[in-house]
């Protein structure tokens, strides 16, 4: 049978939706020939086409079923002959027309619209372009951990494919993304934001349906340890990745060449936090002290193995700044403040799921912790200080932001505020506070942290701030 070179392969992808007919590809002439779009509809399925392409097919094979050594005997052979052939390839042209006719000018899946459908249901709706490993990249898990819990297999990931069963959380009031993140005790909000398309400070309605992150699967019988060589992480679910390929993967991806660490891993092979014991270097009204101060973010998520650069802004030249290498320069100043009024200092900087683990070890044996960071907002006028505690020892946290920011600028607009913050959590043992040094988002906060002058009187204000708990 003579092939029709005008034409593009029909594909057809069995639908995860039964609402949803996915007809990969669409005819369309133009300057005679046709080229392919995607469309989806029900009016006519992929198979109906299919099908009726084998059955035209079929028939015409029939017709065509004529010998042509018999065009000397009967002379209306290859009449018939060329006949079929034109009226197969008629047949395909009205099959894949009637497709299109049928679709009632759709050209496109609204992906917002079934996204909204598919979250709402528990589900997750597959954009295109979208990959297993990025999607359990978002839910903070790994493919191997993401595809176990949904039942879902790796190989079998389409665009508009629809996965049961993704973890979801309800709002139980109106409210907004980040107090459901507080109170679910969610620590990484900015994760928790990115996963479902919204800012931490976007509203929420009461009932409102929310992807969550998917919890480690625990296995009945733990997997034989593997030794992990040297120069490599191992990963929570048990993946071992070179930290070379790590940092690379990290500095790739960095605004403007900006330098990140490299991850730090233990004797075993765990991603870690950074941890450095100082010394005082004077006597002063701290000695005997120990502070411990937290430099946010900087570190390598043990649950992906990607680097945690925390939040960003865009300074007066529109390079990008990272919030994790912000918080480490004004964390630093602090440091050198309390040493220089004999306090010893506990410096740890990392992930929030690395971090956390030393804060708690630490926590019986330090006077009070600083976790320092800086704020971001869709809204650019949002600005100032904002000091949160946590309300296990009210009191003692309240007392601490209370002197920090009675010492801070009034122009600042420095504000107290309660948040459920895992680094807050980690140490309720001692008076601690997270402070939110102005906001990314910002052009005045941003360029006052960039400014070295600006950052060594912040650095003042927070530790007069506890100069004058600690003395009380």
């Amino acid at each position: 049978m003579r092939a029709n070179n005008n034409y593009r392969r029909v594909y057809y992808d069995s639908s995860y939706n039964p609402n949803v007919t996915s007809v990969k590809s669409k005819y369309k002439k133009k300057d005679d020939e046709y080229t392919v779009k995607q469309f989806v509809g029900d009016t006519i399925t992929g198979a109906a086409i299919a099908l009726a392409i084998v059955n035209t097919t079929l028939a015409a094979s029939n017709k065509m079923l004529i010998n042509y050594n018999d065009k000397a005997e009967n002379p209306q052979t290859a009449i018939v002959q060329q006949q079929a052939e034109t009226d197969y390839d008629t047949d395909i042209q009205n099959i894949i027309n009637e497709a299109i006719d049928n679709q009632s000018q759709v050209d496109s899946v609204d992906v917002s619209a079934e996204k909204a459908k598919a979250k709402e249901a528990g589900n997750y709706y597959v954009a295109a372009g979208e990959t297993l490993w990025g999607i359990s990249s978002k839910f903070q898990t790994s493919v191997d951990n993401f595809a176990a819990y949904t039942d879902i297999s790796p190989d079998n990931l389409l665009a508009g494919q629809i996965i049961e069963n993704v973890p979801i959380i309800e709002a139980d009031a109106d409210t907004t993304l980040n107090d459901v993140a507080l109170k679910n005790n969610i620590a990484d909000i900015d994760a928790f934001a990115t996963l479902n398309e919204m800012s931490p400070d976007s509203p929420v309605s009461k009932g409102e349906k929310l992807y969550s992150f998917v919890p480690q699967v625990i296995e009945n019988i733990p997997p034989t340890p593997v030794e992990v060589p040297e120069g490599s992480a191992r990963l929570e679910d048990g993946t071992i990745l070179s930290t070379d390929y790590m940092y690379d993967v990290a500095i790739s991806v960095a605004p403007n060449g900006a330098e990140r660490p490299h991850p730090i891993v233990d004797s075993d092979g765990n991603i870690v936090a950074e941890v450095k014991i100082f010394e005082p270097t004077k006597k002063g009204e701290l000695s005997g002290k120990t502070i411990l101060v937290n430099s946010g973010h900087g570190g390598y998520n043990p649950n992906n193995g990607l680097f945690d650069p925390g939040t960003k802004g865009v300074d007066e030249n529109g390079n990008d700044v990272e919030e994790w290498y912000m918080n480490k320069l004004l964390a630093g100043q602090i440091k050198d403040d309390l040493l220089a009024k004999g306090a010893k200092v506990i410096y740890t900087s990392g992930s929030v799921y690395t971090v956390t683990d030393e804060i708690s070890k630490y926590s019986d044996s330090v006077d009070a912790t600083l976790s320092v960071h800086l704020n971001y907002a869709d809204d650019a006028s949002a600005q100032g200080y904002q000091i949160y505690t946590n309300t296990t020892e009210p009191d003692e946290n309240n007392e601490l932001a209370n002197n920090i920011v009675n010492n801070i600028d009034p122009n600042a607009s420095p504000s107290v505020r309660e948040g459920n913050y895992a680094v807050l959590r980690a140490s309720n043992n001692n008076p601690s506070v997270l402070i939110e040094a102005g906001f990314m988002s910002n052009k005045t906060d941003l360029a006052n942290i960039l400014n070295q002058t600006d950052r060594t009187q912040k650095a003042i204000e927070i530790v007069d701030g506890l100069l004058d708990s600690l003395r009380g």
